[in-house]
């Protein structure tokens, strides 16, 4: 068996994933970057700057800084702490949430043309096999 074909053939998919996924933000302005961030901060309960510096391992003046572009576009909005001024909580804004649902819907297109020339049984089958491949090689834990 050829395992580099199928490494290979893997790079290559996810590359393309990946560009096509680019291409649906750059047309709302945004990186991938900035998009993972809105997605965490609209699915944690009081997300902060620090939270998202430890999970993604990111210095927090980087996170600072992506939070404060993302703030400045009317995306995203700081909750300022009742007990500590100091501190505060990330929020998504209504602005924040619609681009959200309208990116998400523009990604559900793409993998929709991506994947119509497949049959139903070609779609489980790869289903089958990612799940096997994630699962057996402790990926989905």
């Amino acid at each position: 068996m050829n395992y580099e074909k199928i490494f290979e053939q893997f790079g290559r998919l996810n590359e393309f994933l990946n560009r096509k996924d680019s291409e649906i933000l750059q047309k709302h302005g945004l990186t991938q970057r900035q998009f993972e961030y809105l997605l965490l901060i609209s699915t944690t309960e009081n997300c902060t700057v620090s939270f998202l510096s430890e999970l993604l391992k990111i210095k927090k003046p980087t996170v600072t800084l992506a939070i404060n572009e993302l703030t400045n576009n009317g995306l995203v909005s700081r909750i300022q702490a009742k007990e500590d001024k100091r501190f505060f909580t990330l929020k998504i804004t209504r602005k924040g949430k619609n681009l959200i649902r309208k990116i998400k819907e523009e990604q559900r297109k793409a993998l929709n043309e991506i994947f119509s020339n497949f049959s139903q049984k070609d779609l489980k089958q790869l289903s089958w096999i990612l799940h096997k491949f994630l699962t057996e090689s402790e990926i989905t834990g």
